[in-house]
């Protein structure tokens, strides 16, 4: 419960801008607030997802929580973009973002990826998913996107996306095999300081300068995790 008061409304998983507006509705602003409210009223507000706003105010759940001790078989970031941020830059800066997300996840779990699959949705509910194989195993952001965005770029110029992703997969142990070309010669040897830096001061504590323009919003999915899978 001390934890759970430090949090605010949305960062509660399953807990949205809608429910958020008709908690304030009713006078209620932080989860220290909801916790004193009682069933019947919250019932009488939200039908049977006030049992669900009651049990996690108090952080009560259902749901086993197991140790993760197995590789993961596949790294992937999406994200949603809003309607006003869907110029072509824009996009592109996004997408590397994602790009750059997936490869320093890929390097904290010491793996490479052998192949990529690019996921892009339509406003439509139209959904596309490409899968490509990689000359070599990469944990590098940038040789993601440049691999990838074409996809992305040709689908955005056909039809404006909505949802762009980016999933590592065939995912095999890392083997620092020293690039043939200088620059990314240079890059690789950069890598471990910026990763040092994200894991000291967070995620965005550095992004490249092509991928300044873009802002990945934070979501009410389950304390800002996301979208990472």
């Amino acid at each position: 419960e001390a934890f759970l008061n430090t949090r605010s409304l949305q960062d509660i998983p399953s807990i949205g801008p809608r429910i958020v507006r008709h908690l304030e509705g009713l006078g209620i602003f932080s989860v220290a607030q909801l916790r004193t409210q009682p069933l019947p009223l919250l019932l009488h507000s939200f039908k049977q997802y006030g049992t669900f706003l009651y049990t996690a105010a108090r952080g009560q759940g259902y749901s086993e929580v197991r140790e993760d001790t197995e590789p993961p078989k596949s790294i992937s970031h999406c994200y949603t973009l809003p309607h006003r941020e869907r110029a072509p830059d824009q996009v592109r800066a996004t997408y590397m973002r994602l790009c750059e997300n997936v490869a320093w996840r890929l390097r904290k779990h010491s793996l490479a990826a052998r192949a990529f699959a690019v996921t892009v949705g339509s406003d439509d509910l139209h959904f596309a998913s490409q899968h490509r194989q990689l000359d070599a195993p990469t944990q590098d952001g940038l040789i993601l996107f440049r691999e990838a965005w074409p996809t992305v770029a040709k689908q955005h110029e056909q039809e404006p996306v909505r949802l762009i992703g980016i999933t590592a997969i065939q995912l095999v142990p890392a083997h620092h095999q020293q690039p043939t070309e200088q620059k990314q010669q240079k890059r690789t040897r950069l890598l471990p300081a910026l990763d040092l830096i994200r894991r000291r001061y967070g995620t965005d504590a550095w992004k490249p300068l092509s991928a300044l323009a873009a802002t990945l919003h934070e979501r009410a999915s389950g304390f800002h995790y996301d979208h990472q899978i």
